[in-house]
């Protein structure tokens, strides 16, 4: 993060009038578009997001602060903003209303500020409402089930197998939080291998691609789902593992369990949800949060060591 991509922030900031009033998301680096020194790593900063007023009335606004990389992420919000919710009464119930957009001289865009409480962060379920979860759930499998997408390249099928070989090899270095971990490597790396064979003969559609707990908003029993930076066609197990993911140790893992096992039921439909969900703990999970929550951490290693003997 340049700062010269803070004074572009800023001049977002004055050119749409937007009034931001905290920074939800991204560096505190930002300020409302003021430089300010920290100790963050700016490298691995990829957007922006305030809350404030746009025209009066509550809103975010998004930058996206990476020219280039963040291209494909810009162009898969506004497909959901300007294309989904147009063909779909589904994406028009759950989405939030788009209020501006731009590409100069960052690109970004300006919505409706949902009011409500987000499921939990993005790896923490906080919710044990039972109908809140199963309505979040079904939302999700509806998307999968309705929602078809052009073979666009802003969308590309991201749950292959060898994708996921390049991203478990990525992080294979990592696994030193775990125990044995050249056996864990091995034995997972097979499971890449068995779980190809599905892969072949499974359903690709549209997937969330995100779908933690963070971003999906409840507030008086209405969903809405924000965040729409890696929609892609992919696996529909890979979107159920990740919220199952942010439930375990937390009071609601076994109804969440239970009721994603009960829509999947085919046992190769299983065996990828589990995959995924030891995938999700491996990337997401153990090595993040060792010394942050230790408690967490203890389960998540539990957790997948069990899948692990399942799996195999």
């Amino acid at each position: 993060m340049k700062v010269t991509e803070i004074e572009l922030t800023k001049q977002i900031i004055q050119k749409t009038g937007f009034n931001p009033t905290a920074i939800l998301k991204g560096s505190q680096d930002y300020n409302f578009g003021q430089y300010k020194q920290s100790n963050t790593k700016q490298a691995n900063k990829t957007s922006v997001v305030y809350k404030g007023f746009y025209s009066g009335k509550p809103a975010i606004l998004k930058v996206f602060i990476t020219k280039t990389f963040n291209k494909a992420r810009y162009f898969r919000n506004l497909y959901v903003f300007n294309k989904l919710t147009k063909q779909y009464p589904l994406w028009q119930n759950i989405t939030p209303a788009l209020y501006l957009t731009g590409t100069k001289p960052l690109a970004f865009y300006i919505n409706e500020a949902i009011p409500g409480n987000p499921l939990g962060d993005w790896y923490h379920l906080n919710t044990n409402n039972e109908d809140v979860i199963l309505k979040t759930i079904k939302t999700i499998i509806e998307i999968d089930k309705t929602t078809h997408l052009p073979k666009h390249h802003y969308f590309s099928l991201m749950n292959k197998p060898d994708f996921f070989s390049r991203k478990i090899g990525s992080i294979a270095k990592t696994l030193n939080y775990l125990d044995n971990p050249k056996q864990t490597w091995s034995n997972f790396l097979s499971l890449t291998k068995k779980a190809s064979n599905l892969w072949s003969i499974s359903k690709d559609s549209f997937i969330i691609n995100d779908a933690n707990p963070a971003n999906f908003l409840i507030n008086q029993q209405k969903l809405k789902v924000i965040d729409f930076d890696m929609i892609s066609f992919g696996k529909l197990e890979y979107d159920l593992s990740f919220l199952y993911f942010a439930s375990i140790n937390t009071p609601s893992e076994k109804y969440v369990q239970k009721q994603i096992k009960a829509f999947l039921k085919n046992s190769g439909k299983l065996f990828l949800f589990n995959y995924f969900t030891a995938y999700q703990i491996l990337k997401h999970g153990c090595g993040l949060i060792k010394y942050d929550d230790k408690q967490k951490f203890a389960a998540l290693t539990r957790k997948f060591n069990k899948l692990l003997e399942e799996l195999g």
